[in-house]
């Protein structure tokens, strides 16, 4: 939703202001004790409150979360420092309330799934529907760099790693001159790196999602042998054998519950890859912890198999030799091979040729990528070789005698070798970057 400002702000701002006559019921008189989180917003600019709380989307968030973004955003508006976890609760609390109680936002759970579903947040006017648009720390020009420990849109530079009471997290002092702190820079320099969406992995992921059998995280009916289990648990519970049905319901509930939830998850990337596609360069903000570990968004190359296969980098470069080898290897790890390092390039070395048969028709060879260890993974892989090696096969297709064309496209005649070699090369002016440096395969 973009807010219009003079209307929007004016509301949520009115309602920070007149909380309690807002909360108050038509026809009931006033009483009841008053919301602990009405303190911080005493004597504070509730105009500020409200431009900056109106300044993020929060349609489609979990309200939960949310709420809690919301109260780190407007601390650092207030340059309230050391708040409890209770303390920022209760601002949070406020803060949805006033987004609730302006008729901008309302809160809805998804009926149709469990009760036990969470809360989201929904713009008023529109039903419940979770696409999730936009992730959350992506934005499509480089972030600003660190000035204090919390941004304006409420994302933490220095997280804590473990649960730990909001007293004792550490917020950082941000020098005003850079160099000061290298893990500062380092930050920076990795918030400056632009990705993208590859769109020719993702074609062939919404392709495979038109048919149940190429499907690769599969919906919960295409499970049949839970239905079993449900009937049979049914008969369980006839014959009033109630201490083993609620022992065998739970493993169920737990097995269903992890099924839905997966491909819920995976339904989210989906629409966050397919919205990024369209917007070219993209860039996301980044947390550490104390440790010196680094955090990006959740849908990032830190995230799932999906997400790491569907990302790269905006800008490309040449693989080298030793890039070649490293992508064997990644393939063979990918594909779920335990052996040493140098098997391990060995392996994906003699398979080359079955791997860009794979990049090269996807859909057709499903059955050879899906059972890999990480199936989407390990079919970017093959992508990636495929783009790699066709340089070298070029200058094969090129050069080389009849007996060679033939032993690497696996094929009997000639005629057939240089028709494979061919449908790969149909990709060579397609193609960002072409080495310059030939190696063998």
């Amino acid at each position: 939703m973009q807010p219009t400002y003079l209307s929007d702000v004016s509301k949520v701002a009115d309602v920070l202001r007149n909380f309690s006559d807002y909360r108050k019921k038509p026809g009931k008189r006033r009483g009841g004790k008053t919301w602990p989180g009405l303190q911080h917003f005493e004597q504070a600019d509730v105009d500020r409150i409200a431009i900056r709380l109106l300044s993020t989307s929060w349609s489609g968030r979990k309200a939960t979360k949310s709420l809690m973004e919301m109260a780190d955003a407007i601390e650092s508006l207030l340059c309230k420092t050391n708040l409890s976890w209770n303390q920022k609760w209760q601002m949070g609390r406020v803060l949805l309330s006033a987004l609730t109680y302006s008729g901008l936002y309302r809160l809805e759970r998804d009926e149709e799934k469990s009760k036990h579903e969470p809360y989201y947040i929904v713009e008023t006017g529109e039903g419940l529907h979770l696409n999730y648009n936009a992730p959350e720390r992506t934005r499509f020009q480089p972030f600003p760099r660190w000035t204090r420990a919390i941004d304006d849109e409420g994302n933490r530079l220095v997280r804590p790693s473990r649960p730990c009471p909001t007293e004792y997290e550490h917020y950082p002092e941000i020098p005003e001159i850079s160099g000061r702190l290298p893990w500062l820079d380092a930050v920076h320099q990795i918030e400056s790196v632009g990705f993208r969406i590859s769109t020719e992995f993702l074609e062939v992921v919404i392709e495979a999602e038109k048919n149940d059998e190429t499907r690769v995280i599969r919906k919960l009916e295409q499970y049949p042998e839970l239905a079993k289990q449900r009937t049979a648990l049914n008969r369980v519970r006839k014959q009033n054998r109630d201490d083993e049905w609620k022992r065998k319901s739970r493993i169920l509930w737990r097995k269903m519950n992890k099924i839905e939830a997966r491909r819920r998850t995976f339904d989210r990337e989906l629409e966050w890859a397919k919205y990024l596609s369209d917007k070219g360069t993209f860039y996301q903000r980044v947390s550490v912890d104390y440790r010196g570990r680094i955090y990006l968004p959740e849908f990032s190359y830190q995230g799932s198999d999906f997400a790491r296969a569907v990302i790269e980098f905006s800008d490309g470069t040449e693989v080298s030799r030793e890039g070649w080898l490293d992508l064997l290897r990644h393939s063979a790890n990918v594909f779920g091979m335990s052996a040493f390092p140098h098997e391990k390039i060995e392996f994906a070395r003699s398979n080359v040729k079955p791997y860009i048969d794979i990049a090269q028709d996807p859909i057709g060879h499903f059955d050879a990528w899906y059972e890999a260890d990480k199936p989407f993974g390990f079919l970017r892989s093959c992508m990636e070789i495929r783009d790699t090696a066709i340089p070298m096969l070029k200058h094969l297709l090129d050069n080389a005698e009849s007996s060679k064309l033939k032993s690497m496209s696996k094929q009997t005649t000639i005629a057939g070798a240089k028709k494979w070699f061919r449908s790969v090369l149909s990709r060579y002016d397609s193609l960002e970057l072409r080495e310059d440096e030939l190696w063998p395969p």
